[in-house]
């Protein structure tokens, strides 16, 4: 009896819908472009997909429009990314189709998560870097003596380290990248990080939400507690902070004692010194270099 009970649940899954056994993660068409015989399609996220989610989607996409349309490829943007920048992933629907993630994919969140939970640092933010800039995890954070540094690792396992100076101007919270052309990090107030160098956008970074409360993290002014809740991300809980504390002039803030480690996340010139880093500073500095470059061309403002 059993066994026939089994087998008639088998038969009746098989006769179901691809549709009804799957079930879409969220996700809106937002544009169809080109010609009709080489459709290209741009889909807005809800959050992160697996490759196989978003090759079902695409599937999906090409099976709701006519026939008479052909879809050649689906981007896909996150729902912070503009659409004037470039699609976190993309399918080709060729033969094979190809799944291109070019942004932090879903396995690395869920890793850089887990990383950052067991770092007792004390953290300014934890933020996830994607093209233009390079893809990595960047992390800003305060040694025993308050001096802030930006850790920036990238998808390759690199890692690179940088001392910042941390100023306060009427747009927030900036952190400047100690001996170096200009280059800086913006703490806004949802949270997210400009990265930039002269006054130029390069990037924004997303902010990486922690399940857990991250090691408090006060700025040398006196702040009041911070009551965010613990699913904020270590950025949004400053960028909270910000609001209780007044502006100073950018010029203002009192120079620091030259620093051991002395590269520029944005334009490089000099290795840095620390051993941490050591290993892999020529590598990255010609990638940033160049990566940087690259952007300032394409997103200037």
């Amino acid at each position: 009896m059993v066994r026939a009970m089994m087998s008639a649940m088998v038969v009746l899954l098989l006769a179901l819908p691809v549709s009804a056994v799957w079930a879409s993660p969220a996700y809106r068409v937002v544009s169809e472009d080109g010609d009709s015989a080489a459709l290209r399609v741009t889909v807005r996220l809800d959050a992160r997909q697996s490759e196989a989610d978003l090759q079902a989607i695409a599937d999906e996409v090409r099976a709701h429009l006519p026939t008479t349309k052909v879809v050649r490829s689906v981007l896909f943007y996150l729902p912070a990314t503009a659409l004037t920048e470039k699609a976190w992933a993309e399918v080709r629907l060729s033969t094979p189709p190809a799944v291109t993630i070019s942004g932090v994919r879903l396995d690395e969140e869920a890793a850089y998560r887990a990383e950052v939970a067991s770092d007792t640092r004390p953290r300014v933010g934890v933020w996830l870097t994607s093209p233009p800039a390079l893809t990595g995890r960047l992390t800003i954070y305060r040694d025993k003596t308050g001096q802030p540094f930006a850790e920036w690792r990238l998808r390759s396992g690199q890692m690179t380290t940088d001392a910042l100076k941390e100023l306060r101007t009427n747009q927030g919270r900036r952190f400047v990248i100690v001996d170096s052309d200009g280059g800086y990090y913006q703490l806004s107030s949802n949270g997210t990080l400009e990265l930039g160098v002269e006054g130029r956008k390069i990037a924004i970074a997303e902010p990486l939400k922690i399940a857990s409360p991250a090691v408090a993290v006060r700025s040398p002014a006196k702040a009041a507690p911070d009551t965010a809740s613990v699913v904020q991300s270590d950025a949004q809980k400053s960028a909270a902070e910000i609001a209780k504390l007044p502006a100073k002039a950018e010029g203002a803030a009192p120079a620091h004692a030259k620093p051991a480690v002395r590269r520029n996340a944005a334009v490089r010139k000099k290795p840095a010194v620390r051993q941490a880093d050591a290993t892999a500073n020529d590598a990255i500095s010609r990638a940033l270099a160049q990566q940087s470059r690259s952007a300032a061309d394409n997103f200037r403002i």
